[in-house]
């Protein structure tokens, strides 16, 4: 193909069929078309064979496709590789590829509707939905982190530890200083006070918490130019252990089960994820000096996936696949509380990194309709993300008969620097023929808005309920409810 400097372009594009040797004589004739600037999609010039007819089936298509992404781009050369792979491959398979090819060759470049259809066409075959996977997997580790985070908060105070401080203690509740919650001792004059008094004998066990946490949230993607729209759900419940070292240091494990769905809105089928994580994390807090934060953790997933492949609305067919996922993740956080009047002012930093790997896989038609033929197999991919967590929250204690409640306002600024995803390399399963596709980048930097608060009960008992949402992310909008109990061992 040639273009010159006024947007000509030569095409060779027709072919011949000799039926009495079966050679494929290739015969050429230019033919010119005059498109101004634009692009002209050529998806191939492809003969089939047809018993005792004879013919050839010629499969061109010019069609001016300007505003195309390089995903669909990629998709027409593939099926136009793909095309001529199989041209004289009787299977069931290949004759549905070839069909899927008649259809685009029946299309009118000229015809505004059938650019648009070939647009549908292409995002039906590339499969684009794949990436949903690697979303899915950075998704579920930051669920396991943002649990565990939640119990080191309400966990952290530097209380007064001997009887001497009483009086102290009962301004330092009541002025609300220092951070959330506590690091709550059984021995503390802090807990005689949020329990009602009297002392609290210190048993072997405690020094030791045990920490239920769950959330639940929703919400929707724009896919924008290279993903499907779709519809996200989650849950996620957390059981930490804790050990209280000193008044200072708690460290902790805990294990997680996960779920998360994701529903295409445009196409159909979707994304079914579940898992479990192990995740190790300790804390440091000086009521003088601030706060240091360290949580680990690892997970494994399992992904069940579907998308539409039918060119016919009316007999839908799914590609159909499962696949297994593991990601490791970490994260570091420091900051310091502030008193202010009655209430508590904290800035703090967040760093966080999760690696994830994806296993390649192998779809299957659901059924033979329409499209059937458009089934790929996917190589491995690597999901990645580097945030950076700025964060301010106000919070303020109010002592009552039964509880001392602590509300909390929160805002995050979050930065992405992992933007750009990895390119899928995907493989027909028909034709061998492979390209690659890229998927939308993460948003680099965007808002956390959250309101809740916590409570802390007799016996060493504690709460807190949260909700949170993004603000100003160009992709995502999604809601959380958090929640969470503590029990102490007595």
């Amino acid at each position: 193909m040639k273009k010159d400097n006024i947007g000509i372009f030569e095409l060779l594009t027709q072919s011949s069929f000799n039926p009495y040797n079966q050679d494929l004589i290739m015969m050429t004739q230019v033919r010119k078309y005059r498109l101004g600037i634009t692009t002209t999609l050529i998806l191939s010039c492809v003969t089939t064979f047809i018993p005792q007819h004879a013919q050839a089936q010629q499969l061109v298509v010019d069609v001016n496709v300007f505003g195309f992404n390089s995903n669909q781009e990629n998709a027409s050369q593939q099926l136009a590789g793909a095309c001529t792979a199989v041209a004289d491959d009787t299977s069931e398979a290949a004759m549905d590829l070839l069909n899927t090819c008649q259809l685009i060759d029946d299309l009118d470049q000229n015809n505004p509707d059938d650019v648009v259809r070939l647009q549908e066409i292409l995002n039906t075959f590339a499969p684009e939905e794949a990436f949903s996977v690697n979303d899915s997997i950075v998704y579920v580790s930051d669920y396991q982190t943002t649990n565990v985070l939640s119990r080191i908060n309400s966990l952290r105070r530097s209380p007064p530890t001997t009887d001497a401080d009483s009086d102290s203690s009962e301004s330092y509740w009541q002025s609300g200083s220092s951070s959330t919650l506590a690091f709550l001792g059984k021995d503390s004059a802090t807990e005689q006070r949020a329990t009602g008094g009297g002392a609290a004998a210190v048993g072997p066990l405690s020094r030791v918490g045990l920490f239920f946490s769950g959330q639940f949230s929703s919400g929707d993607v724009d896919g924008s130019t290279y993903e499907q729209d779709a519809d996200i759900s989650s849950n996620s419940f957390t059981t930490v252990a804790d050990y209280r070292l000193t008044d200072s240091i708690v460290a902790g494990i805990g294990f997680g089960v996960l779920q998360n769905e994701t529903t295409f809105s445009n196409v159909d089928g979707g994304t079914d994820s579940e898992g479990f994580n192990l995740t190790a994390f300790g804390s440091w807090y000086k009521e003088s000096a601030g706060y240091i934060d360290v949580v680990l953790d690892f997970g494994t997933n399992s992904h069940d996936l579907e998308r539409g492949i039918g060119n016919d609305p009316s007999a839908p067919v799914l590609a159909q696949s499962s696949t297994d996922s593991s990601a490791f993740s970490f994260s570091i956080g420091a900051g310091r509380y502030f008193s202010i009047s009655n209430w508590d002012l904290g800035g703090y930093l967040r760093l966080s990194l999760t690696n994830g790997t994806i296993d390649g896989y192998t779809e299957e038609a659901s059924n033979n309709n329409d499209g059937s033929g458009s089934v790929f197999s996917l190589d491995s991919q690597k999901a990645e993300s580097t945030t950076m967590v700025i964060g301010v929250e106000a919070s303020r204690v109010i002592s009552t008969s039964k509880a001392i409640l602590i509300p909390v306002l929160r805002i995050e600024y979050e930065s992405e620097n992992e933007d750009r995803k990895d390119d899928l390399t995907a493989t027909l399963v028909t034709s061998q023929i492979s390209t690659s596709y890229r998927g939308t980048e993460r948003d680099t930097a965007y808002t956390n808005l959250g309101l809740g608060g916590s409570a802390v009960f007799k016996n060493g008992k504690s709460a807190y309920a949260f909700y949170e949402t993004h603000l100003q992310h160009d992709f995502v909008t999604q809601n959380w409810i958090k929640f969470g109990l503590r029990l102490e061992f007595q």
